[in-house]
């Protein structure tokens, strides 16, 4: 039983020999060789980190300014709401009549308030929708440049 399985067994291995022995030789194809990463220097690295730490400090003050901004728009939204709420109190619940010419400077003065908070809130409103551009930019460019992973960039410098 043995001695057959042998016999077929070696049999099998003859005509495979003769199979590709009759077949034309197989061109070669030439592969080229491959770059084994290396290690990153010490200079490499450092100057890595130290272009990550400029950037977080300047992305840094860039939203500290914008906090900054943010934060005295809304102090000087706060002010006019009450500001407002004064002139509001005081305004003339009578008809003015032209007999008392202080009131009449007193309602220009008044209107001349509100004009200029109108101004200001509009100038706040332009200025917050900007900084909500800015904003909606730059986490567009993050979510277009995904931090780089540390096994990336290893095989990126192997490319």
């Amino acid at each position: 039983m043995i001695s057959r399985r042998i016999y077929i067994f070696t049999f099998v291995l003859v005509l495979i020999g003769l199979s590709t022995a009759n077949s034309a030789p197989a061109e070669k194809k030439k592969v080229p060789p491959t770059k084994t990463p290396s290690a990153p220097s010490l200079e490499e690295t450092q100057q890595q980190l130290e272009q990550i730490i400029k950037i977080h400090k300047s992305l840094q003050t860039q939203h500290q300014r914008e906090i900054q901004e943010i934060q005295k728009i809304m102090e000087q939204a706060r002010a006019h709401q009450k500001l407002l709420r004064e002139l509001s109190e005081k305004s003339p619940t009578s008809p003015v009549s032209s007999a008392t010419p202080g009131m009449d400077i007193e309602e220009a003065i008044r209107s001349e308030k509100i004009e200029l908070i109108q101004d200001q809130t509009q100038k706040n409103k332009t200025a917050i929708e900007r900084l909500e551009e800015e904003i909606k930019k730059e986490n567009e460019k993050k979510s277009a440049n995904p931090p780089v992973k540390k096994s990336d960039s290893k095989v990126k410098k192997s490319l």
